[in-house]
Parts: structure tokens; sequence; C-alpha cells
């Protein structure tokens, strides 16, 4: 699966400080304004307990969430024009042991419980961000519903993404079929986040500390299906990544330089 461009096309658009950094995938097998409508319903009924229950919206940590959202999803619609068409929207709820989710279409669910309970610092909050909005920008969702439908039989039957959905629900077998492309979904989202971050003027080994305070927490994701990969092994990753994360920095903060003065 594509992540970023070419290492050399990536090299050569840090040196012009240009963007995109992302090469951005598509599934056309997937009916996108399907997958987007079945996304809008989802979070209209989350929207609705949360409400309900009186935990909608933020209450300690607005100025925070706004910075860190603003810059990255800024940072997000230079990434092409597909990337800057879509309408991010950002869901904050205060609800107790819920972290942080998102959906096709540009939504972003976080709560102010995981800032809380980790102290998580600006950086961190933005990570986690830049985190869900790469698995958009990237596709994943729309990655999985493809992937299960080929590996669904009869093969070249095509199913609506409803039924595919019904089959995550019902069928434990095609979770666990699907379970490393999740896990690689996971990884790409890291990287591109991490990325992410940096372009939107995040300092990337500042960033990291929220995985490692996720880790230390005890909040890692468990069931029967692993979706995301070790701690460990997503840190050690990342950690290898943080010289071409520091180099788009640098990049990104003479950028703004540059247009400030323009």
């Amino acid at each position: 699966m594509k992540l970023v461009m070419a290492v050399m096309g990536l090299l050569l658009a840090l040196r012009a400080g240009a963007a995109p950094l992302l090469d951005l995938p598509q599934y056309p097998q997937i009916d996108q304004h399907a997958l987007e409508r079945y996304a809008y319903l989802t979070i209209e009924k989350r929207e609705a307990q949360a409400r309900a229950a009186g935990e909608l919206g933020c209450v300690r940590y607005c100025e925070m969430l706004e910075r860190a959202y603003t810059r990255v999803t800024r940072a997000a619609r230079e990434q092409g024009e597909a990337a800057h068409a879509i309408g991010w929207r950002l869901v904050v709820t205060t609800t107790r042991g819920e972290a942080a989710m998102s959906l096709p279409g540009g939504y972003v669910v976080i709560s102010e419980d995981l800032i809380a309970s980790l102290r998580l610092t600006e950086a961190e909050v933005a990570f986690i961000i830049a985190h869900e909005v790469a698995h958009v920008l990237l596709q994943h969702e729309a990655e999985c519903l493809d992937y299960l439908q080929a590996t669904l039989l009869p093969h070249g039957v095509r199913r609506t993404v409803r039924d595919l959905y019904a089959e995550m629900d019902y069928d434990a077998g095609a979770l666990l079929r699907m379970e490393s492309v999740m896990q690689s979904g996971e990884m790409e989202a890291d990287y591109a986040g991490l990325l992410l971050g940096a372009q939107a003027g995040y300092a990337p080994a500042q960033m990291l500390g929220a995985l490692k305070k996720i880790d230390a927490g005890g909040k890692q994701r468990a069931g029967i299906v692993r979706t995301h990969p070790a701690m460990l092994q997503r840190l050690q990753r990342l950690e290898r990544l943080l010289p071409t994360a520091e180099r788009v920095l640098t990049v990104a903060g003479g950028t703004r330089k540059i247009k400030n003065l323009q």
C-alpha cells in the first residue's frame, strides 16, 4: 500500500517546500457516497448518545483542541484537491473511556477524558488528531471494505457498503482476515500523522509522547481481533522516521515565514 510519495519525490518536495507529502489512494470499487452516508448516520447516532448523556462538546480543553485541529486540518488540505474538498468536522465528547476515532467524509471524534487521563500536551493531542485525519486521507475504511469484498465468496459479486459492514458485524472470520490490513493501516496512519503534525508545526519527538502515554496508561485496544500493532513496534518505527519528520518541520517553518512576509 502506498503511503507517501516515492522517497526521491518526497525529498525533492521537502527541498522545495512543496506539498503534498502524501500519496492519496483511490478505491473505485467502493461507493464513496454510500460510505460517507453511512459515516454520517454513524456520527449522528454517536452525537445523539453523547448529547443525551450530557457528554457532547468540549469543557476544559477547547482552545487547545481548536488550535491543534485547525493546524492539522490546514496541513491536510495541502495534500491535494481531494483532500482540500473534504469537509472536516471535529466532534468532542467528555465520555469516560472514549479515546479517538475517525470516519470517512472528514469526521474526527476525540474525548476530553483521554486528554485529562493521560495529561496530554498540545503536541500530543495534535498527533492523535493527525493520526485520525490520516485514516480519512488514506481511505483506510474504504481499503478494508475493498479487501473484504475481494475475499468474500462468491468472488466477483458486488456488495453494498451496508452489506459489507453487516458482514463485519456478524462474521468474526471476516474480521480476522482483515486483521493484517487494519494493522497496516494503523502503521500508515502513524507515519502520515507524524508528517502532517510536523507540517502543522509540531515537534515530531514531542508528538510521540502521545503513544508513550497511551502505552503506559494501558489504553492500548484489546480484543479478539488485534486491529492495532504492538505499541513497541509502532514507537520503534516512528523513532526511525523522526529525521524525515524533523525535515518536514524545518521546511514547513520556513514556508510559513515566507508566506508571512508576502
